[in-house]
């Protein structure tokens, strides 16, 4: 622990032992009996990490390094909220204070210390320290969990409500609580869960001298302990990754050697066997058969009676294995097979099949394996479903990026009844995708929901949007437009006190900070170091972290604007030359002026007053004065003062 954060817990010791009950809640003088009975009562979070979203990856290379980019998600599912209230003034490192409220059945509240809040310069607003930590390990026999091979930064997270997790948890609560990354409240609903997608800043593990070969994928959220749970043994999470090229991988879409590991996985998401919707064609490439014993199974959705020209196809080739195909229905059972010998391809078609989920069933003939295969879903189709945004309405909702997030809701509809799901753009025209954002966390939400949290960090800060749902029933799709738009408004706060190091803060949060960066870009493009701060005085001419009467001559003062701090301005006649003094403007301090040189010398410019007939050349020519006694200079010492030159 910090020392700033030990000081803090001292400061704070009151508020963490005082139960805050409604009646006034008296504390001391409890027995142990009665005081467990009050802690069985407490409304814990339990923080989960999502095992689905450690699927969504990618290994790529980024400035001369390979980064293995994951996404993560954190979800509530405890018998409480996980509330966090970040305090007010800041610590003197720019950081925050937090404290995490636990709730009782009967109430009452206990306030107790539980980490830092950092203001975020790449996500323009306040995340909680040290949320998440991500690693890769090594996997010993047995699928043994080894030592760590390489790991990120503990990540910080803005903690927020962004989707349903699970809505039949007791203490659910439908619309979520947590949609902004205020410095003062943040934090998660039971049933909800916070998403970060691999592409946000934070999100990757440098692997680049990680040596080729399969591994475990851990992300461990609250991995320092700040946070009190109802389980505190749940928090990590593990999922295989393949690193470099390998003989036989598994593809992405492992593990999905079951029909039941496969109806876990979230319909639609990245790189999910839970293939969901379908429409109007899915073909998933980059297949593969890694072993002898490995089956893939891939999940899919019929939303009608199958027709002639709806089907379930694999490719591959003969020279790399050959493969067989198998359908089976909800509950597993095989109902159609193709196993046909030394062709490219198997084909099951979907003819008079009924609606329902299926499965599609991949093995190797005999115990064949294949390096790459794809697989082609033409499903089948009816009507459109319908869905129309509710939220923004008509006219301009304006939230402030970084702080506000915006929850946009709909309503949908099929009439057919059949499953639908929605997914979210963010357009700066309305009816056209030209220049969209796809909200990576919207992907493929289920209709029946109605509301989606945007996290404003996908989006543009001082841009105003359209909000564009597609909707599908894994056979047809549709889509509407929003009646009004939203604005994700310029941050008008800057992150920290500008007399304060800390983060790089943005040009556009205070016009002494956008003068300080025209000048030294580091300080917005990197770090608010000591240098930034001082120059908070020398750039923009201010004493605001440098106030007069602190006894420091400081660049932002002088002699005039601060005497108190710099001293008096120097006088002629105070017996002291100063700088600002000469010869020629006070020889009662500075004494009469010599001629650097003779007269009939060239050479640098003399003082006026150091001869009389200087003096006078100087009025006729103030150049030899000004710049520099030159030979037109000596020849006037004849011309002007009638003296003659040797």
């Amino acid at each position: 622990m910090s020392k700033a954060l030990l000081g803090a817990t001292a400061a704070l010791s009151a508020i963490v032992c005082v139960a805050c009950a409604p009646d006034g809640g008296a504390g001391s003088g409890e027995d142990p009996e009665q005081h467990q009975q009050e802690a069985a009562e407490a409304l814990l979070p339990d923080i989960v990490v999502r095992e689905s979203d450690l699927y969504d990856r990618v290994i790529e290379p980024s400035g001369g390094r390979v980064l293995l980019r994951l996404s993560n998600a954190t979800a509530n599912i405890g018998l409480g909220k996980l509330h966090l209230i970040g305090q007010l003034p800041a610590n003197p490192d720019g950081t925050q204070t937090v404290l995490q409220r636990v709730f009782s059945s009967d109430g009452s509240f206990t306030d107790q210390v539980a980490g830092q809040f950092l203001y975020h310069p790449d996500h323009s607003h306040v995340h909680f320290e040290g949320w998440a930590a991500y690693r890769v390990r090594q996997i010993l026999p047995g699928d043994g969990v080894g030592p760590v091979v390489a790991e990120g930064q503990k990540t910080s997270f803005c903690i927020i409500d962004i989707g349903v997790y699970d809505s039949t948890l007791p203490n659910f609560s439908p619309g979520g609580e947590f949609h902004g990354c205020g410095a003062t409240s943040q934090g998660l609903s039971v049933g909800w869960v916070d998403v970060y997608s691999k592409y946000l800043s934070g999100q990757n593990i440098d692997i680049t001298d990680v040596p080729p070969g399969e591994y475990w994928l851990e992300s461990e959220v609250d991995p320092d302990n700040h946070i009190q749970e109802l389980d505190e043994t749940n928090n990590a999470t593990r999922v295989k990754v393949a690193i470099g090229v390998l003989p036989s991988a598994p593809d992405a879409y492992e593990p999905n050697d079951s029909s039941s590991a496969v109806s876990m996985r979230p319909p639609g998401g990245p790189n999910s066997p839970n293939l969901g919707p379908t429409n109007p064609q899915r073909v998933v490439e980059d297949l593969t058969i890694h072993s002898a014993s490995d089956v893939d199974w891939f999940e899919l959705y019929v939303n009608e009676t199958g027709t002639a020209d709806d089907f379930v196809r694999i490719d591959f080739s003969q020279g790399g294995g050959d493969l067989d195909l198998d359908l089976a229905d909800a509950a597993g059972t095989i109902v159609a097979s193709s196993a046909q010998i030394g062709t490219t391809s198997e084909v099951i078609s979907l003819e008079g099949r009924p609606e329902g989920y299926y499965y599609a069933r991949v093995t190797g003939h005999g115990g064949a394996t294949s390096p790459n295969y794809s697989l082609t879903v033409d499903p089948p189709a009816n009507g459109a479903p319908v869905v129309a945004v509710t939220a923004p309405p008509v006219g301009d909702v304006q939230v402030i990026h970084g702080l506000d997030n915006y929850q946009v809701t709909w309503t949908a509809g099929d009439v057919e009844n059949d499953d639908t799901w929605v997914t979210l753009w963010l357009a700066p025209t309305q009816g056209s995708l030209d220049g969209a954002v796809e909200i990576p966390t919207s992907l493929n939400t289920p209709g029946a929901f109605g509301s989606h949290v945007v996290n404003s960090a996908y989006l543009a800060e001082g841009a105003t949007y359209w909000v564009y749902a597609q909707i599908t029933d894994g056979g047809s799709s549709s889509g509407a437009w929003s009646a009004g738009t939203v604005t994700f408004a310029i941050n008008p706060n800057c992150g920290h006190d500008i007399c304060g190091v800390g983060p790089k803060l943005k040009a556009s949060c205070d016009e002494c900070v956008a003068q300080i960066c025209a000048v030294d870009a580091y300080c917005c493009n990197t770090s608010w170091d000591n240098i930034c701060v001082g120059e908070v005085a020398s750039v923009c001419l201010s004493n605001e972290c440098t106030p007069c009467g602190d006894g420091i001559c400081n660049g932002g003062e002088t002699c005039g604007t601060c005497p108190g701090d710099c001293g008096a301005c120097p006088a002629c006649g105070d017996g002291v030359c100063n700088a600002t003094e000469t010869c020629e403007t006070c020889s009662s301090d500075c004494g009469a002026c010599v001629c650097a040189h003779a007269t009939c010398v060239t050479g640098a410019k003399l003082f006026a007053s150091c001869d009389p007939c200087v003096t006078q050349i100087c009025l006729a020519d103030p150049f030899c004065c000004n710049n520099s006694w030159d030979g037109l200079c000596v020849g006037e010492v004849v011309s002007v003062c009638a003296q003659t030159c040797p």
